[in-house]
């Protein structure tokens, strides 16, 4: 490709020297394969796409997820500076041991820590809701399992997160509508503040986000769809309402 030529964007270019890397159009594609199927990751730069393939192709645990459960929570301190209270804490031992443990010796004792799947998630979740289980409740049992897993993907044990972006749906729960400020507002709130939290303040509109929310992104939590909408991975949340894992331009 001559420097002025255009990236083309409508298909994968393979990068020289880097084995499953690939340029289409302005950003990089990552391409892998994980539990004999093919996965895919867009990220801004080729440095990023090194870490991401070197990431995918890392030795991982082989323990399962059973014994991984069993001692996790011993050494977890929590995903944000305060640590995690004790109260806390007693939650998620009560959720491990009467029902995570249980449900996964039952179903898939077997099931290695880095070959847990979301569809292994989504039929924990559906277990769940089918025992008549308030919808908090079932949320209060899926925290810890989302907290393990994100844990043990940052520690290099799994080859990517499979509770990253998942939505913990109980069928006929109602949804809750969106507290938004209307356009006219969020203008005349933009106008009036300092020029510096601008950008901030009209990420937060647009999104819905809460200001620990959108302190606690990185870039690598902002990528594309497959048809070039920006989407947003919200990685932690504080509350049911904030459960949403994944933004998009659509709205979804």
């Amino acid at each position: 490709m001559q420097p002025h030529d255009k990236p083309d964007a409508t298909r994968l270019i393979r990068v020289a020297g880097h084995p499953g890397i690939f340029r289409k159009g302005s950003r990089y594609v990552v391409v892998w394969r994980h539990r004999g199927r093919q996965h895919k990751r867009s990220c801004r730069t080729l440095t990023e796409a090194k870490q991401i393939k070197a990431q995918a192709n890392a030795p991982t645990s082989r323990q399962t997820l059973v014994t991984y459960a069993s001692a996790w929570l011993d050494s977890y301190t929590g995903r944000t500076s305060t640590g995690l209270r004790d109260s806390t804490r007693e939650s998620y031992r009560d959720a491990i041991e009467r029902v995570i443990i249980p449900y996964f010796k039952r179903t898939a004792p077997t099931l290695k820590l880095d070959d847990v799947a979301p569809t292994d998630l989504r039929q924990f979740i559906a277990e769940l809701a089918s025992q008549g289980l308030a919808p908090a409740t079932v949320r209060r049992y899926f925290s810890p399992l989302r907290a393990m897993l994100a844990t043990a993907y940052e520690d290099g044990l799994t080859s990517r997160n499979p509770a990253a972006g998942l939505r913990v749906i109980v069928q006929g729960e109602r949804e809750s509508k969106p507290k938004r400020m209307t356009p006219e507002r969020t203008r005349a709130l933009l106008a009036a503040m300092p020029a510096e939290h601008a950008d901030m303040t009209y990420l937060m509109a647009a999104t819905g986000l809460r200001i620990g929310e959108t302190l606690a992104l990185i870039w690598s939590d902002l990528d594309l769809d497959d048809d070039g909408r920006p989407v947003l991975t919200v990685r932690t949340s504080k509350t049911a309402a904030g459960d949403c894992g994944v933004w998009s331009a659509d709205g979804r």
